[in-house]
């Protein structure tokens, strides 16, 4: 196990690492991009409890240098609780963990060559790490004579299934989705794989979304130069990746489901002017907090009710004067064009408040 970065750039979601965990019979590689160091043990944690579920194993043994992100307390607390033996390399020994080490440049290697032939640049470096590692997992060595995936789950697989990266995409629209005029296709990039369905990840330039669908057909011989002066999608939060994504959601994302498509909303960081931001720069002192929304049918079914929750809580909201009377109670920061009761508009978001205070906080 190894920490890789920072990187130069960070990358659409804000990452600026990435934890890479190799399994140490089958070589499978589990690659996690991360905003901090300090979402290391959290990261390790779940994966811990995946992978021995997964495997019905306890895992008996880690590998890793002398970081800080490794060597704390609550590293060593969370590893003696569960009598998993740590080893720690010497120090300027990186070889004592040479296996962690040695995937991390060739991972890197596979960053520079998909950015560079797909057109895609250093912002999509993440993006370009997952797809590396999902080909590498599918992919025979040298040492053996099956995928590192089928050595550690004992399935067989198919490859049939793998494009490009950053190849040009065409995914079609749901009728229930366009007006009269619309065309039935998007153009958009492949950035990787469907993490929770089945299907592709595509990048649609014009309107700056991340999507997960297999309505989608490639021209594999064509790949989308990006236009590098445009940086408005540099803030992308994709929430509904399992992997690596953390309690904290510092961008406000919204999505909703329909015909086996996941949407998410990206952020465009200069959307705030700086009227707006002095006007709330008075509110820092309050606590931001991430809200939930949903929609909740009535038995009889002749209407739906919303609801919003604070994450982490129980007590349900019902309209904008009950959210402001829980902000004053519980001392925290009332944003009210975050939330939307209208009962027609019956999908389920996340919204985070950092969105307008990071927003207050760049325009100024």
């Amino acid at each position: 196990m190894d920490l890789c970065g920072p990187f130069p750039k960070a990358s659409i979601h804000g990452h600026k690492y990435f934890l890479t965990i190799i399994e140490d019979y089958s070589r499978r590689v589990f690659a996690y991009p991360l905003k901090t160091k300090s979402d290391v043990f959290n990261t390790f944690s779940r994966f811990q409890k995946r992978a021995e579920r997964f495997l019905d194993r306890k895992i008996k043994c880690i590998r890793t240098d002398n970081g800080l992100e490794f060597i704390n307390e609550q590293f060593h607390n969370f590893c003696d609780e569960l009598g998993i033996k740590h080893e720690r390399t010497n120090i300027y020994t990186p070889q004592q963990n040479g296996v962690s080490e040695r995937f991390n440049y060739t991972a890197v290697d596979g960053i520079k060559d998909l950015s560079k032939d797909s057109g895609l640049g250093e912002g999509f470096w993440s993006k370009a790490l997952l797809h590396f590692i999902y080909t590498w997992n599918r992919t025979c060595h040298s040492n053996q004579c099956k995928t590192p995936f089928e050595l550690y789950g004992g399935k067989q697989l198919s490859i049939k299934h793998l494009k490009p990266f950053g190849c040009k995409a065409f995914v079609h629209t749901p009728k229930q989705l366009r007006k009269k005029l619309d065309m039935r296709s998007k153009s958009g990039i492949l950035v990787g794989y469907a993490l929770q369905t089945k299907g592709y990840r595509i990048w649609l330039q014009e309107s700056r979304k991340v999507i997960e669908t297999i309505n989608v057909r490639f021209d594999e011989s064509t790949s989308v130069k990006l236009d590098s002066n445009n940086h408005k999608f540099e803030r992308v939060e994709a929430v509904l990746d399992p992997d690596y994504v953390t309690n904290k959601t510092p961008l406000r994302t919204a999505s909703y489901i329909d015909n086996n498509e996941i949407v998410l909303d990206e952020i465009d960081k200069e959307s705030k002017s700086s009227d707006e931001s002095d006007s709330e720069s008075k509110s820092f002192s309050e606590k931001v907090v991430n809200w939930i929304r949903k929609p909740v049918p009535r038995t009889d079914g002749k209407r739906t009710d919303i609801y919003y929750y604070e994450e982490g809580k129980k007590q349900r909201l019902r309209s904008l004067k009950e959210v402001k009377d829980y902000c004053s109670e519980n001392k925290l920061k009332f944003q009210p064009n975050l939330f939307n009761f209208k009962v027609t508009d019956t999908y389920s978001e996340i919204v985070s408040g950092n969105y307008e205070s990071s927003s207050s906080m760049s325009s100024e």
